[in-house]
């Protein structure tokens, strides 16, 4: 690119947070299951509080369930992770960590939200959209760097405060765990039922020698 009298030579963006957007192939049929399972873990659960603002969540143990269903989302969840890993570090030896994950279930009922917050010690986040009806509250993910605000005046892109994006049926999102993120109430009639996820490695002790 040529200005006046300067040349261009290369631009990079720097401490970027990426954001991934999956789709899953199987969706409908998946989320129909899903939403049996949820519905009925509700049921038999009082369920614990975190983030969520007058919705349910189910304790962490999606990963240990042995529905069909569930193993079959799980499966999809730690192929994303690995992919998302693969894309920002292509170097990294997947054998060389062991993938360790969490997982749960979110139901919120209209008016129901969930509070600012971020999930530290984790390297990503993930949502995955059971069943989302329009005006169920989007996600917003909030810029992690304190001091950018004075760059947010020329309106671009890479600066801006936050960033939002409107849930369906099948989306899968994946983002850093250090990012800010909060979900709007929902302004739907129906629930918005979602799985959320957590993913990082674990330094393996090396071979033994003998």
């Amino acid at each position: 690119m040529m200005t006046d009298g300067v040349v261009l030579d290369g631009a990079r963006t720097l401490f970027g947070s990426p954001l991934f957007e999956f789709s899953l192939p199987d969706a409908g049929r998946l989320n129909a299951e899903l939403l049996s399972i949820a519905l009925a873990a509700r049921t038999g659960s009082p369920g614990v509080r975190r983030s969520n603002r007058g919705g349910w969540q189910s304790h962490d143990d999606l990963f240990r369930r042995d529905q069909p269903a569930c193993r079959a989302l799980c499966r999809h969840l730690v192929d994303a992770a690995e992919a998302a890993t693969q894309a920002v570090a292509p170097d990294f030896d997947r054998e060389a960590g062991a993938l360790q994950v969490e997982g749960w279930f979110n139901i919120n009922e209209t008016g129901h939200a969930n509070a600012p917050h971020d999930h530290p010690g984790w390297l990503w986040v993930g949502v995955y959209y059971v069943q989302a009806a329009t005006g169920s509250g989007e996600i917003e993910l909030v810029d992690a760097r304190p001091l950018s605000r004075a760059q947010r005046a020329i309106g671009a892109g890479c600066f801006a405060a936050s960033h939002r994006v409107t849930p369906r049926p099948g989306l899968l999102l994946l983002f850093p765990s250090h990012l800010r993120h909060s979900v709007a109430p929902n302004a739907a009639a129906t629930p918005r039922v979602s799985v959320a996820f957590n993913a990082r490695y674990r330094e393996l002790p090396p071979p033994d020698p003998r």
